[in-house]
């Protein structure tokens, strides 16, 4: 094999291995501060929020108007997900954690306007903003 022949193949390999480390791409993540989500949730399109907090975390107090899908539960569930792969949604947790892998799952199904509620419910509650509880 001629040089300039094995060149055209180890090119032709690294532009193959980029095109596919793109199809695995992490999400990238937008986040949405706290104030910004209270005006969006208050207006004509607000998007949809999924608390993925075990049901005992999110009966104790959520975001106005979350829907509670814990993440062990969200394979199972996915259907209770917007089918528009083009709404908006924002998760969040407890601190961050399962918010982050619940977004991972929902890009990886075609979901693309997904944000992190910044500061999860830690910083809500921390700035009093508003709640609900299960049964109010």
């Amino acid at each position: 094999m001629g040089v300039f022949t094995s060149l055209i193949k180890y090119c032709a390999i690294g532009l193959l291995a980029l095109s596919l480390s793109g199809c695995n791409a992490e999400p990238k993540v937008s986040l949405i501060d706290q104030n910004t989500l209270v005006e969006r949730i208050q207006s004509a399109n607000a998007p949809v929020v999924i608390d993925v907090r075990p049901e005992k975390e999110y009966a104790k107090g959520h975001v106005l108007g979350a829907t509670n899908i814990p993440y062990s539960h969200l394979v199972k569930f996915l259907t209770e997900v917007p089918a528009d792969k083009d709404q908006e949604i924002v998760l969040y947790c407890e601190n961050g954690v399962f918010a982050d892998k619940a977004i991972d799952l929902l890009h990886k199904g075609g979901w693309r306007k997904l944000y992190h509620l910044e500061g999860n419910m830690i910083e809500w509650r921390n700035a009093g903003l508003p709640t609900s509880r299960v049964n109010d």
